[in-house]
């Protein structure tokens, strides 16, 4: 299968697509000594149909049970332990993510089996019985958590309509396996998603241009073609009227936003870069300074189809939290005078942290398309995104 359309290129990275529509994203990196492949499905667990919550985790737990050509002792787990590298996949709310890292010499051994996993799954009953009791222990385990209680009580302020408010972990209650319905749904879901116009594949290695393309245009044949999918829009983060549910103020000042423009991700990862710096003079070295925290941190729980929903996590007694919420909203309108005189700053650090990065962490930033620098429209969504951080945005408050 030959790649069409290329798309500009940069010094190391270059776009292309192949004719069944899978985005590949390869990386050369001379200094590297070792391979990375990172592969996105835009599809997560607010895609699933609702009456079987948890069927896109238990789908991702499926694709490691190994396939006809690479049965359980070879497939892709198998084989990247065995040559001491690293692999793990992920299911996040749009996205489902499957990654490895292996010495040059066996990358594309495991990118074969990467592929051949996801393009060829197998879905015996007995098999799904299987991981179904494995899903339902991560079940149990995640109950038990205390981060999960804290954040389901965080999210408890979210309208109840919008699918974070909903169940999604999936137990042996809620995967049906021998009812057909469900087995239906499976097979729809997988159709419907993994299929070449829904992912994106980045290579990232030491390995010449001509060599990744290869292996690139090689195993990404495997999957089927089609075309990008639109992922179900979500209700309002917010709830009109605003709910009553009350969050922790002496722990979070959490914030909805609603049609944030494109490149919202930048500023996001801008405003959070500069929420979190340390730095003399710095709203957390104020903070600390005056003995009213620890510690802040600011991290965007959930963002997708302009919606965000940013928390400002601290500790502090609840004497203190007035003072706090007042010098953060300080502190955003100082910024909002500043920032254009930050952006070069940034993108300096952003380039060093990608110049020392290895390869695994090379290869999720340019598949994720991470941010690394705020574009002329990251700018304008960053001043989209200051005017709608305002006490009316705050969530249970």
């Amino acid at each position: 299968m030959d790649a069409l359309m290329p798309a500009p290129q940069s010094a190391d990275l270059r776009r292309i697509t192949l004719t069944n529509s899978l985005s590949v994203v390869l990386c050369h990196d001379s200094r590297l000594k070792r391979s990375a492949a990172s592969l996105r499905v835009a599809a997560g667990s607010h895609d699933a149909p609702q009456a079987w919550p948890g069927l896109a985790h238990f789908l991702e737990h499926l694709f490691f049970l190994g396939t006809e050509r690479f049965p359980a002792g070879e497939n892709l787990m198998a084989f990247v332990q065995r040559h001491g590298g690293q692999v793990n996949a992920s299911t996040r709310e749009r996205t489902t993510d499957f990654f490895f890292e292996l010495p040059q010499a066996s990358f594309a051994q495991g990118l074969e089996r990467l592929c051949d996993m996801l393009a060829n799954p197998r879905m015996a009953i007995a098999d799904q019985r299987r991981e179904r009791e494995v899903l339902h222990a991560e079940f149990i385990a995640w109950r038990g958590d205390a981060n999960a209680r804290d954040q389901l009580r965080l999210l408890a302020a979210v309208n109840p309509q919008h699918p974070l408010r909903g169940f999604h972990a999936g137990n042996r209650y809620s995967l049906s396996v021998p009812n057909p319905a469900f087995q239906q749904a499976l097979k729809d879901f997988y159709t419907r998603f993994y299929q070449a116009g829904q992912m994106t594949l980045c290579l990232t290695g030491p390995q010449s241009w001509t060599e990744l393309e290869a292996l690139a245009t090689r195993y990404g044949a495997l999957f089927a073609s089609g075309t990008k999918v639109r992922q179900r829009t979500p209700a309002p983060l917010m709830k009109h009227p605003a709910s009553l549910q009350h969050i922790d103020e002496q722990k979070h000042l959490l914030f909805a936003c609603e049609h944030l423009p494109a490149k919202a991700d930048e500023a996001v990862a801008f405003l959070c870069h500069w929420l979190n710096c340390a730095q003399p003079d710095g709203l957390i070295a104020t903070l600390i300074e005056r003995g009213l925290i620890d510690s802040l941190k600011a991290t965007s729980l959930y963002q997708f189809d302009g919606q965000l929903l940013l928390d400002i996590e601290f500790n502090a007694n609840r004497a203190s939290a007035p003072t706090i919420k007042s010098l953060f909203f300080s502190w955003l309108k100082f910024f909002d005078t500043q920032w254009p005189a930050l952006i070069e700053e940034y993108q300096r650090l952003e380039q060093r942290r990608l110049q020392m990065g290895g390869a695994l962490a090379l290869a999720h930033h340019h598949c994720r398309e991470l941010p690394a620098k705020l574009s002329d429209q990251g700018a304008e969504a960053l001043r989209e995104l200051l005017k709608q951080l305002t006490s009316n945005a705050l969530i249970g408050s």
